[in-house]
């Protein structure tokens, strides 16, 4: 994800944040989705507030504080605008930090169902989630993957592209039994080589849902 993590010591700033935040959608409160309330609720503004620290000190070089802005996240930058107050020239500078036409603000927003009903193509979506590059973080792509597999846009072809633990073993098992059902049959063959794939070594390279249903149609079929 693109923010910062908190400090692991007081003394210590976050580092480099990566590109993109994810976060799910809280409708009942307004304020959940605004970026700098994003940024707050796990600690990650500590890296920003850290800078707006040392803007405040009249012997920092201004050049010093301007030259890491343009690398902010754009939740950063909207923090110092809301949160951090300061020397006017910082709050400028800040605010002065160009953006390029097709960036967003950095956030993948998880809508729920209603949500997703209301836009023309709710599949799309749920794509652009699986193509995020936040889908390369721990947590965030096991939210992503959490989020596509509960929602009822999705489709086979969004479920193959997921790694076949997160379907059959961490988030809704049972969205998996009836495609398994389908491709395994009464073939003793194909249900012995699911037994073999299903040992997903956490040290081993992961397979997707969409290879283990390829090798399962690979087993000689035996009605």
């Amino acid at each position: 994800m693109r923010p910062a993590r908190p400090a692991a010591q007081s003394a210590v700033v976050s580092p480099t944040p990566s590109r993109t935040l994810i976060r799910v959608i809280d409708n009942t409160d307004p304020d959940h989705d605004r970026l700098a309330q994003l940024l707050e609720r796990h600690y990650e503004h500590r890296r920003v507030q850290a800078l707006a620290g040392l803007a405040a000190n009249p012997h920092t070089p201004h050049a010093a504080v301007t030259d890491v802005l343009n690398g902010l996240h754009p939740a950063e930058l909207a923090w110092i605008a809301e949160k951090a107050g300061g020397p006017d020239w910082f709050l400028a500078a800040a605010a002065a930090v160009p953006v390029p036409e097709d960036e967003d603000d950095g956030v993948v927003r998880l809508l729920d169902d209603d949500e997703l009903g209301k836009h023309p193509d709710p599949a799309t979506v749920l794509q652009s989630w699986l193509d995020s590059p936040a889908t390369g973080e721990i947590l965030a792509r096991s939210e992503v993957y959490r989020a596509v597999v509960k929602s009822r846009y999705r489709t086979l072809e969004h479920l193959r592209q997921i790694p076949a633990d997160e379907i059959l073993a961490r988030h809704e098992p049972e969205v998996a039994l009836k495609i398994l059902l389908d491709h395994c049959g009464r073939s003793a063959d194909r249900w012995e080589a699911l037994a073999a794939a299903m040992t997903f070594d956490h040290d081993g390279e992961k397979i997707t849902f969409g290879e283990l249903l390829d090798s399962l149609a690979g087993a000689t079929a035996e009605t």
